[in-house]
């Protein structure tokens, strides 16, 4: 596959384009939807299914799953998006091309 790739280097790049500017359409597609309200029902519902019907404040599943439901939220918070950015930029830097 590599090497059909590195062959057919102008077919690769149309490829990728292509499925580039289709995900990009499809999450403009998307948010206009949300922006719009349409998916409200949708979110709504999906909300509550994962809520116990007599208490709308406890989520469903053990303790454990909603600590790392909460965990995971926590990973798209500013310290450790910015971390990540850092080690992304400083590490390839490092590197020697040999």
């Amino acid at each position: 596959m590599i090497g059909w790739c590195r062959r057919h280097i102008e077919a690769t790049s149309l490829i990728l384009l292509s499925i580039s500017i289709g995900a990009v359409w499809m999450l403009a597609e998307l948010t206009d939807e949300v922006v719009e309200g349409s998916t409200r029902d949708l979110d709504r519902d999906v909300l509550l299914l994962l809520r116990t019907p007599g208490d709308l404040s406890d989520p469903i599943g053990p303790w454990w799953l909603e600590e790392m439901g909460r965990d995971i939220t926590a990973l798209g918070g500013v310290a450790v998006l910015t971390i990540t950015t850092l080690i992304i930029e400083v590490v390839p830097e490092n590197r020697t091309v040999g």
